[in-house]
């Protein structure tokens, strides 16, 4: 996040020896590494255009700033800007389209985080130490600071070399709260002689002393685990801000140098021997969707339909109970798709682990080796439901999660709501989950459709109907 939000251009000089940024007035949308699909299509042409149109002003002959002038605010949010010479500090997070990137004489400020199209990650093979140009547009997401990159040719790799060394900093100064915790948000940080105080916050992450997060945003699985009272010598990883937590990402295990000792205890055999079945028979969606089975139990779903392809990002698809109805749908989570080939009418057994993500119900599976296609029936019938029953608090918005619905005789009631996403009769959002971003159709205020089919996808405390392919929609 910026350290403030100005509503006018500032006219600020550049810092001698470091380069950044051009700026352009502009109003794409913004797009986050958290947020599942696609995005919607904002064509971004990498030149800068719209300062000459607009007489902006930035204090050198080509308009530059600094990331440090973007993150004291310095900079307008929904800008589009050019940055010159910055190093990668990271490796790239495929899975959410995102790296960090910082100014070489390091410090306060100077790290930011960049969302990129998966046009972009497609052609690019990026690493630390790399230093770039790049144009994208700055926004801020929940208030975490980002740069968007849209276009393939927004990036040229100009030289490769060493990453940035980190900052030493006190853990109490960056975590929520903290004194610090603005100041190196997207900066590379250590953190040296901490405790474990809890080993297990969810979704992938722990606690050390001062109540600092640390997360497993850039492992492929859940991350390491330590007891509670683990001494740790140091453990280095970027500034990351999401859900309203500032939380250190290491990079990979060789960032956590020096675990030592700790306590365990018996909770994680108490939480992974939940029992799988139910009264002797075998576990079913509707047991997982109902609350009768606790997360992070491992379980085996028999003879369920696959209602959907994989999602554009291929590490996800839907399945149903073929009976339908309420509770009978649900997210699959690929931690591994390489060899996943699934398509709608494969009955499927499904061995993996189930799971809440941030309140979406989901199985995840490690590999292909937990999907097992043992024939083929008809998808179920989407069920027709009201548009306002499956919003966002709708009353039967819970028991249609994950569930193929169809909604009918809608019109379009917000054409853009960012990231690939427009809202409809009811309040509810339509999301391009499943496609690509030139493929999802443009849609203008009052828009009719005499119905749309979907699955129910959650997501960033949103429900969202998730067309899987242009079929699905009907005027």
């Amino acid at each position: 996040m910026s350290n403030f939000k100005i509503e006018a251009w500032i006219v600020a000089p550049v810092i001698a020896g470091s380069l950044a940024c051009s700026i352009t007035s502009g109003n794409t949308e913004s797009s986050s590494a958290t947020e599942s699909g696609s995005d919607s299509d904002t064509d971004s042409t990498g030149t800068d255009t719209a300062a000459t149109e607009t007489g902006t002003e930035t204090g050198s002959p080509d308009g530059a700033v600094t990331i440090y002038q973007i993150q004291q605010g310095e900079v307008p949010v929904d800008s589009i800007v050019k940055v010159n010479n910055v190093v990668v500090s990271t490796p790239v997070q495929a899975d959410n389209g995102a790296v960090f990137v910082q100014e070489m004489a390091g410090g306060e400020y100077s790290g930011i985080y960049l969302y990129m199209y998966d046009e972009v990650l497609m052609g690019l093979d990026l690493a630390p130490g790399d230093v770039i140009n790049l144009t994208g547009e700055y926004t801020e997401f929940y208030d975490f600071s980002e740069i968007t990159v849209k276009a393939p040719e927004d990036i040229q790799i100009v030289s490769s070399g060493a990453p940035p060394t980190p900052e030493v900093v006190n853990a109490a100064d960056i975590a929520t709260g903290g004194a610090k915790a603005e100041a190196y948000e997207s900066v590379l940080v250590t953190v040296q002689n901490v405790t474990v105080t809890n080993p297990d916050l969810g979704f992938g992450e722990f606690e050390v002393e001062s109540s600092l997060h640390v997360d497993d945003f850039f492992y492929p699985n859940m991350g390491p685990s330590y007891p509670s009272g683990t001494t740790i010598d140091s453990i280095t990883g970027a500034m990351l801000y999401n859900f309203e937590e500032f939380k250190l990402a290491p990079r990979s295990l060789d960032d956590i140098q020096g675990a030592s000792g700790g306590t365990t205890t018996d909770t994680t055999t108490t939480d992974t021997t939940t029992t799988t079945t139910t009264g002797g028979e075998d576990l079913t969606i509707y047991d997982l969707q109902m609350g009768t089975v606790a997360p992070n139990t491992p379980v085996e779903i028999k003879d369920v339909v696959v209602t959907t392809g994989l999602t554009f990002k291929g590490d996800a698809f839907f399945v149903e109970d073929p009976a339908g109805g309420e509770y009978s749908g649900i997210y699959v989570y690929l931690q591994d798709p390489n060899g996943v080939s699934v398509k709608p009418g494969d009955v499927v057994t499904l061995t993996g682990v189930y799971d809440e993500f941030y309140d979406n119900s989901q199985i995840e599976i490690a590999d292909a080796s937990g999907i097992m296609v043992t024939g083929t029936d008809a998808v179920p019938a989407p069920e027709v439901v009201n548009a306002a029953d499956v919003a966002t608090g709708g009353a039967k918005a819970e028991a249609y999660e994950g569930v193929l619905v169809e909604i009918e005789g809608i019109t379009v009631t917000n054409p853009d709501l960012g990231f690939g996403e427009f809202e409809v009769t009811g309040g509810l959002r339509v999301d391009d989950l499943f496609f690509a971003m030139g493929d999802w159709p443009a849609v203008s205020m009052g828009d009719a459709y005499a119905s749309i089919i979907g699955t129910m996808n959650f997501s960033f405390d949103e429900r969202k109907l998730s067309p899987r392919t242009i079929d699905d929609f009907a005027k």
